[in-house]
């Protein structure tokens, strides 16, 4: 079978559109294009609206998170006492970061920028707080361990009595320990003076009721005898008499 010869009726590998003719009315679009201007403005402002309402979205999702992880049962602040405030400011400050990454990667880059500034002096808040309640929680820590250091003092004075210069030995380590937290704490003269005759009375007292519950009345009136002008006067008079 015999095809017949077909004759394109262009060129090959060229093609030849209708011209195409911009419109030169100048109301085509709108009056002067006014129509695009209203209608892109009119957009601007539903998108500003749309971020501003997603900014206040975000702002309660990442307050209400961080309210419960600091204040909550199980709560920053709650469970931050004693030894375990120590690092609480890094604690918050970590809370707070991965806390508005988690929220902030849900919206665009806007309400991101828009959330940040927003919530920066709520965030700063929350970590002034943690440095307040970090230094308080460890100064109650150092205020305990200075006490019970002293009390463990009068209490080995207490276990050593009959040992001759151990209370002595108590006294002037307990010196020490009283020098160091006058500076930390910057006690005046009579502040010092104050605490260290508390202290010698309780070491004094200790050592010397110790002798006493043992009838060693000689011993007691020994250690009164060596501390009486460094102790306070009512204690020493009450175990005075005894011995």
């Amino acid at each position: 079978m015999k095809f017949s010869t077909y004759t394109p009726a262009v060129e090959p590998h060229v093609m030849n559109p209708p011209a195409v003719r911009v419109s030169g009315d100048v109301n085509a679009y709108g009056t002067s294009g006014e129509g695009y201007g209203k209608m892109a403005a009119v957009a601007a402002q539903r998108q500003d609206d749309l971020d501003a309402a997603d900014v206040m979205k975000a702002r309660n999702e990442v307050m209400t998170s961080l309210t419960q992880q600091i204040y909550g049962e199980q709560g920053l602040f709650t469970t931050g006492v004693g030894e375990n405030a120590k690092g609480l400011i890094d604690r918050t400050t970590d809370a707070i970061n991965k806390t508005y990454e988690d929220v902030s990667k849900n919206y665009n880059p806007r309400v991101r920028f828009a959330l940040k500034g927003n919530l920066n002096e709520n965030m700063a808040n929350f970590q002034r707080i943690a440095a307040s309640k970090e230094m308080a929680e460890g100064k109650k820590v150092e205020e305990a361990t200075f006490a019970s250091n002293l009390q463990t003092n009068a209490h080995q004075a207490a276990l050593t009595w009959q040992v001759n210069g151990a209370p002595t030995m108590y006294v002037n380590q307990s010196d020490v320990l009283l020098a160091a937290q006058a500076q930390k704490e910057g006690w005046s003269g009579a502040q010092l003076a104050a605490e260290r005759r508390k202290m010698v009375t309780n070491i004094a007292a200790a050592a010397a009721g110790a002798a006493l519950e043992n009838e060693d009345y000689d011993r007691a009136d020994e250690i009164l005898g060596r501390f009486r002008n460094e102790m306070d006067p009512d204690t020493y008079w009450k175990l005075a008499r005894v011995s």
